[in-house]
């Protein structure tokens, strides 16, 4: 076992290979699964997409409908990423069926981390960043290696281990990214930063949550074979054949 360091320009080029070469059945991905989160938005005339002086409980309803699922489509993502790391591009049904085989454990680790990480950012922040860097690679690890919630917690940590700061780095090129398309499509009219609780706040919400989720889908996927590839020697071949 070697514990070799993952590369970031190879982890983005990766990102953008798989995510454009599955571009169509990731967001279709996306879409189908969070499609309850607009319904809720226009049953609770906003919710998610509410101005920031109106958000309420209705917002708050939509925010954990939304991370739900979230990450239900993010375990379908995963299996179709690493699939096709592997060269065996997976096809929407076999997304869905294998990602939703791992749905229960996906949205507890999930949700776990999200806890985690908030009571971090409370402690001053740093802690925070420290428990998202940790678990980079935990919500893949329970789609592939199916270990448990606690499990997958310890697996990233293990996998991560040597390689934190290039992870820290990956993240914050990411978000940056991702804050400067919003902010670039906000320029245009769009309302993404700053939502106004209408219809086509809620639609533009919508399909800009489905992009975000496929694209950080694929992201976490490829650090967590990268990061296998390079501590544990294995070949993608050899990370993809638990779903043989």
């Amino acid at each position: 076992m070697s514990s070799g360091a993952i590369s970031i320009g190879g982890v983005f080029s990766r990102t953008f290979a798989s995510l454009f070469s599955n571009f169509v059945t990731f967001l279709i991905i996306s879409f189908l699964i969070l499609l309850p989160l607009p319904i809720f938005n226009l049953l609770a005339g906003g919710g998610m997409a509410s101005p920031p002086q109106a958000i309420g409980v209705g917002y708050l309803i939509a925010v954990l409908i939304n991370m739900v699922l979230t990450y239900a489509a993010m375990g379908a993502v995963v299996y179709g990423t690493v699939a096709y790391l592997r060269g065996n591009p997976a096809g929407l049904g076999e997304c869905l069926s294998r990602g939703f085989a791992a749905v229960v454990p996906v949205i507890l680790v999930a949700i776990l981390i999200t806890i985690m990480g908030a009571i971090g950012m409370m402690l001053l922040i740093i802690p925070g960043i420290i428990v998202f860097v940790i678990t980079a690679a935990a919500v893949p690890a329970a789609v592939v290696e199916r270990p448990g919630i606690w499990g997958s917690i310890k697996r990233s940590a293990e996998l991560t281990k040597g390689n934190r700061w290039r992870i820290f780095a990956l993240l914050v090129i990411f978000y940056i990214v991702m804050m400067g398309i919003a902010w670039v499509l906000g320029l245009a009219g769009l309302p993404v930063l700053v939502p106004d609780g209408s219809i086509f706040a809620i639609i533009v919400l919508y399909v800009w949550s489905g992009v975000t989720t496929a694209f950080f889908a694929v992201f976490g996927a490829v650090i967590y074979h990268d990061l296998r590839v390079a501590k544990e020697g294995v070949s993608s071949e050899q990370i993809a054949a638990v779903f043989d």
